[in-house]
């Protein structure tokens, strides 16, 4: 292949992956478009060309594509044909790593890693500003921006008349998507850009607590919790960092305190809720089939509560129910091995090894790889700190070629 064709292949892949992060920030749902899947074959292309030319990045391309593969003969074994609905469920678990090294091995994208910095940045100040104008509810304009991007009109009656009780959805359909990408950016400033972004931290938090997504909450307060127990240990002089801890820890008290969905966490009310037990009667449905299900599972549901009567509210229950322990295994092993690749890179293996164990945390009552949305805000992540890393490392190489000698 020339250098000419495969500049545009690359060009056309970066393209893909940058729509794809458009229709899922800012777009709402029920805007339709075929761009996405126009453009997916060449960065397919574009990824087979990685996994050929770049041996680092075999192994790490062959999980997804081991993945993939077992999701479609999971899906025949079950059914004993492959409907073009089903494949194109599948295909997410390749639309990950095209999004992933349409970003890293990419000559369009800036070279810079604070040009990156800004373009995360304007990001993030972008989604703020919606989530911000939806949550302040001007003359009920926020109330009818929030029904453009979740039309779940009873729900959001809930959400913004009844006290306690509100949830910020934000560009998203329901507030467990939007809490999972704020504690994205969350732990990507906290962890990379530090000291630099304190206020990008503080506005990402309290986003986060606006959309009381227990689960997230619990994700970014275990990472955090352990971080500041490792940071204590190794800083001898942290007495001048005890007035700022008090602080937070009173200010994140109080949000809670009006916060019902957070606060059933300290009760004990959300470990008894309809939807935390529902969860366990699924697994004893699921390992109520026959032996054979429970190996290759059912095949791909596109409508469980029409089959079962319940929904998939789990990442782990869906991939168990559709494709079996196998599947399962498979997905803990792709997590398990991402977490272990991400501390080859000494810089970002802080942002990316947390935010692996951040997307295991979410999928136990969330759906991550498997959501159209969280999935392109996972990938982008990973492949841009992938990127940064990339250029960190070869610029240091080049001012330092004693070193690397």
């Amino acid at each position: 292949m020339n250098q000419k064709t495969t500049y545009y292949i690359s060009f056309f892949a970066l393209l893909y992956a940058l729509v794809c992060l458009t229709f899922a920030l800012f777009l709402p749902a029920t805007f339709q478009t075929r761009l996405d899947n126009i453009l997916f074959p060449i960065g397919l292309i574009h990824l087979i060309q990685v996994f050929v030319l770049n041996k680092k990045y075999r192994f790490f391309i062959g999980a997804f594509f081991l993945l993939f593969t077992w999701f479609l003969l999971a899906e025949i074994i079950a059914k004993r044909t492959l409907s073009f609905t089903s494949f194109n469920y599948i295909v997410y678990m390749l639309k990950w790593p095209v999004i992933i090294f349409s970003i890293i091995d990419n000559p369009f994208v800036p070279r810079t890693k604070e040009r990156i910095y800004h373009i995360i940045d304007g990001v993030f100040l972008s989604l703020v500003a919606i989530n911000l104008f939806i949550l302040i509810n001007p003359n009920g304009l926020g109330e009818s921006l929030q029904l453009l991007y979740s039309p779940k009109i009873e729900a959001n009656f809930v959400y913004f008349n009844e006290h306690g009780t509100f949830r910020l959805v934000g560009t998203c359909m329901d507030p467990n998507n939007n809490g999972a990408i704020f504690g994205s950016f969350f732990l990507f400033y906290f962890f990379i850009r530090k000291k630099e972004a304190w206020m990008f931290v503080l506005l990402a938090a309290f986003l986060i607590l606006m959309t009381q997504s227990r689960t997230v909450f619990i994700g970014v307060l275990i990472i955090c919790f352990v971080w500041l127990i490792y940071f204590l240990i190794q800083n001898k002089n942290f007495k001048k960092y005890l007035a700022l801890i008090v602080v937070g820890c009173v200010l994140t008290s109080g949000i809670i305190l009006f916060s019902s969905n957070l606060l059933s966490l300290f009760d004990g009310k959300a470990f008894l809720s309809y939807s935390f037990l529902r969860r366990f009667d699924n697994l004893i449905y699921f390992f109520d089939s026959n032996q054979l299900n429970q190996i290759v599972g059912l095949g791909v549901v596109s409508d469980p509560n029409g089959q079962y009567g319940f929904y998939f509210d789990s990442e782990f229950i869906a991939v168990l129910f559709q494709f079996g322990l196998i599947g399962l295994i498979l997905w803990v092993f792709l997590s398990g091995y991402l977490i272990l690749f991400f501390k080859m890179y000494s810089e970002r293996s802080q942002f990316l090894g947390k935010y692996a164990v951040f997307v295991i945390i979410v999928s136990f009552t969330n759906f991550t790889l498997l959501n159209s949305q969280f999935g392109v805000v996972i990938s982008s992540f990973i492949g841009v700190c992938l990127l940064i890393e990339e250029k960190y490392r070869n610029t240091t190489a080049k001012k330092n070629p004693i070193e690397q000698a």
